[in-house]
């Protein structure tokens, strides 16, 4: 057994190899043994049992339904079997319509100031004497945790830490604080001085903070000074042996289609048909909206192939022929996606498969690709066709960025370096409390 620090992960999404969320947090603790890992969560995913063996879990839902009995709620995930929230767990329609209208407007301000008082209104339900016991029993050494957008599950991180006199990690990959997204709405400016308040409440407490890029540090930095560290995303994946493009050329897009993605990418497939009619843009997603799949079959060139897993998405990467991102244009969009940095930029840089991005200046992973030269971007609809042109019919272009990629893996998104650094500094910040 590795000396390592029992490390206990508070999180709204559960620890996964799916999806953005789950893989950024089994990112974090790849290196730590299952044995050493214990996760209370909060929504209705299911955990992973290979990445750790302990999980505790208090949805919403379970909430809603002791609000009105208060009857203590929560409960430990013990096998697979368990693994899925039960079905009657909750019967009352109306709850169901609350938490569907939650779900369907979880950006909407109103949203938020309801969750914060569900949570903090329930605390002596879930907060309770099943919940004490299992924390107890894997006597973990920190805390790690993930700020978000909600000042409840701040608040939970902190009273768990302070009733047990745990040290804090907490994780960085949005800056949902400092957003002023609606100056004119009286409310969403009550709602950002308290979410504010519980970040600095958090990372006045937290011993380490950890920024998913240099961008974000920047902004953290300025008004904190908790001890700090930048771990981009990383990733195993090694490079498909050197070919030629195939014909017709595939371009593979991986990811959501939200927040204007998906206009950007109609803009890459007409630019595409002009320069190269035989060329194909295959487009794996969760959902796709009924808008867009309209607009899919105006264009002769895309598809539409719908979700796969994280093992499958290795398996398209090695196959395509370039690899494409993009992100909106839209000013509002912009403004809010400033510090995104996309979980799939590590896979692609180190896949050894062209990259080609879409997207405009001012968003972090656009600015960080650019600054390293590691990927061809095109940041204006101007640019997209000259870029998208000499980036097709060039191979020594594409080897350059290629080569310039992969250099920026080994500097920055190598997986085992990576995540030896963050389990030294978890270890010394259970050490020093």
């Amino acid at each position: 057994m590795k000396n390592q620090s029992r490390v206990l992960i508070i999180s709204y999404n559960v620890l996964s190899k799916e999806g953005a969320n789950g893989r950024t947090m089994e990112f974090l603790v790849h290196s730590f043994d299952k044995e050493n890992l214990a996760q209370l969560f909060f929504s209705n995913e299911k955990p992973d049992f290979d990445v750790c063996k302990r999980y505790y879990r208090i949805t919403e839902k379970q909430l809603l339904k002791v609000f009105f009995s208060k009857k203590s709620t929560g409960d430990p995930v013990k096998d697979r079997a368990k693994a899925e929230v039960s079905t009657d767990l909750i019967k009352e329609s109306s709850l169901d319509n609350i938490t569907k209208f939650a779900k369907k407007n979880k950006r909407a301000t109103v949203v938020k100031f309801l969750r914060n008082y569900l949570w903090g209104a329930t605390k002596k339900q879930w907060f309770n004497d099943s919940l004490k016991q299992w924390i107890q029993e894997f006597s973990p050494d920190v805390i790690l945790t993930v700020s978000g957008k909600n000042s409840c599950f701040h608040a939970i991180v902190l009273d768990i830490a302070k009733k047990y006199s745990l040290p804090v990690v907490v994780y960085h990959c949005e800056d949902y604080c400092f957003k002023n997204m609606f100056p004119k709405s009286l409310l969403y400016k009550k709602y950002i001085r308290g979410l504010k308040k519980s970040v600095d409440d958090l990372m006045d407490y937290a011993s380490l903070a950890i920024y998913n890029s240099d961008a974000i540090s920047n902004i953290y930095s300025k008004e904190y000074s908790t001890p700090s560290m930048v771990a981009y995303m990383s990733t195993q994946m090694l490079p498909v042996a050197k070919k030629e493009f195939g014909e017709p050329l595939i371009f593979s897009y991986m990811g959501n289609l939200s927040l204007g993605r998906d206009e950007s990418l109609l803009q890459v497939a007409k630019a595409l048909y002009s320069i190269s009619p035989m060329a194909k843009i295959d487009v794996y997603a969760p959902n796709i909206s009924d808008e867009f799949s309209q607009k899919i079959k105006e264009v002769s060139n895309m598809e539409y192939k719908g979700f796969i897993s994280y093992d499958e998405c290795m398996e398209v990467i090695a196959k395509s022929d370039i690899l494409l991102h993009a992100e909106s244009f839209d000013e509002k969009i912009k403004t809010d996606l400033q510090i995104a940095f996309s979980t799939k930029i590590a896979d692609s840089l180190a896949s050894g498969v062209a990259f080609f991005v879409y997207a405009p200046k001012g968003i972090a992973s656009t600015d960080y690709l650019l600054k390293h030269d590691a990927a061809c971007v095109a940041t204006t609809p101007e640019e997209l066709n000259e870029k998208l042109n000499d980036f097709i019919k060039n191979a020594d272009l594409r080897r350059r960025y290629i080569d310039s990629a992969l250099n920026l893996v080994k500097e920055n998104h190598t997986l085992e370096k990576t995540v030896k650094e963050i389990e030294s500094k978890i270890n010394c910040v259970s050490k020093m409390q």
